[in-house]
């Protein structure tokens, strides 16, 4: 078996319809508190002036549509990542041409280290935003981001270990059901 781990695309489609953003659906539900944090600061940010936002977040004046967004995280329609994130490598995986067998074991096996939500799976309801990775939030908007985002979002190897078996295990009673013949 091998997992996946894909960067998250720059740019991102936002959904219409959908529910809103459940931070405690997402997958590795560790990072959570993390993932407050951080969705709040985006937003301060984003609902600052904008001139300084853009300045924080290295977008043009064009891109003010990304700011909006940002203040909307918990408001706006979500998607499945892979619905959600574009470009050629989110193409390739031509998602209309899965079975939704196929699509499943997939986003079981695959997953994205997401600027804002730390590690995702690629099944994960999200809404569109902007953060990237280089982006350096203020210090004056979190009391924990002086740790950094990197250092936010460490998971030790025991809790990634420990979620990734409990999905495993699921997955393979899951797999085993499939296989059990009916009584005839």
């Amino acid at each position: 078996m091998t997992v996946v781990l894909l960067p998250p695309s720059e740019t991102k489609k936002s959904s219409d319809s959908g529910p809103k953003l459940r931070l405690t659906s997402l997958a590795h539900p560790t990072l959570t508190a993390k993932r407050e944090i951080l969705t709040n600061q985006l937003q301060k940010v984003s609902a600052g002036p904008p001139k300084k936002a853009r300045e924080i977040l290295g977008l043009s004046a064009k891109q003010d549509f990304e700011l909006e967004r940002n203040q909307q995280l918990f408001s706006m329609g979500t998607a499945r990542a892979w619905q959600i994130y574009t470009g050629v490598l989110y193409e390739a995986l031509d998602p209309s041409s899965l079975t939704q067998t196929q699509l499943q074991k997939i986003c079981d096996l695959t997953f994205v280290q997401s600027a804002l939500f730390g590690l995702i799976s690629l099944a994960d309801a999200i809404p569109a935003y902007r953060l990237s990775a280089d982006s350096v939030l203020p210090q004056k908007f979190c009391n924990a981001c002086h740790l950094g985002r990197q250092k936010l979002f460490h998971i030790t190897t025991r809790q990634l270990k420990a979620e990734f078996f409990e999905q495993l295990r699921s997955h393979k009673i899951q797999l085993t059901r499939l296989w059990i013949s009916p009584k005839s």
